[in-house]
């Protein structure tokens, strides 16, 4: 596991772009408990019980909502840019996963200041970009 603490939202989703810059990935956005969001960047929310990937956090007793899984291209991360509020007042996470896999790839917890990467294979590309890499989960994880 790769993990990068990354206060900068810009410079998380970044992360994100330069990952699907080289293989096709999908996005799912995964809600906090109490969000009332329908839908974000324009993405509908999944109906209940879809199973469309694993999510990285949990809650206690507690299935978030999350939105449809989604192609992830850069009108999309500029939408999420753009729409920075309402990502952070709303989603736990963003979750990256390759086509047809269930197990996530990488994802922000944007609130943690965090992201991670499940495929150490990518950290030297990752490393590459400038972004602060350890193979060792922060001493507060």
């Amino acid at each position: 596991m790769i993990y990068i603490e990354e206060t900068s939202f810009d410079r998380q989703i970044s992360l994100l772009k330069h990952l699907s810059k080289n293989e096709d990935l999908e996005i799912i956005m995964w809600l906090y408990p109490e969000s009332k969001s329908r839908n974000l960047c324009g993405i509908k929310l999944a109906p209940k019980g879809l199973n469309e990937g694993e999510q990285v956090t949990t809650y206690e007793n507690f299935k978030p909502n999350k939105t449809m899984r989604t192609v992830v291209t850069l009108n999309l991360l500029a939408k999420i840019i753009d729409e920075k509020k309402a990502i952070s007042d709303n989603c736990d996470s963003l979750v990256l996963y390759r086509p047809n896999e269930k197990q996530w790839l990488a994802c922000t917890i944007g609130h943690e200041r965090i992201i991670m990467v499940n495929d150490d294979n990518l950290l030297s590309s990752i490393s590459s970009e400038g972004f602060n890499t350890t193979l060792k989960s922060p001493e507060w994880w």
